[in-house]
């Protein structure tokens, strides 16, 4: 049987970008970033859950290539 009821949830951020070097022109050629944040989440329910963690933690590290002329 499967259970039946309502799930609510709100999850909220802040994350920062930073280029590690800039061409002349913005967003043109290749491009290597780092991106970083933090937030948590609110949850309520009708349903019997277990919460395992509100908080959550981002790291990132790319490339990109910009076409913009």
């Amino acid at each position: 049987m499967s259970p039946t009821g309502k799930l609510e949830y709100q999850d909220f951020g802040i994350s920062a970008l930073y280029y590690f070097y800039q061409q002349e022109k913005a967003h043109h050629g290749i491009e290597a970033f780092a991106k970083a944040g933090i937030g948590f989440m609110k949850n309520n329910s009708d349903l019997n859950f277990e919460r395992v963690n509100n908080n959550h933690v981002m790291f990132g590290l790319g490339a990109g290539y910009g076409f913009v002329t």
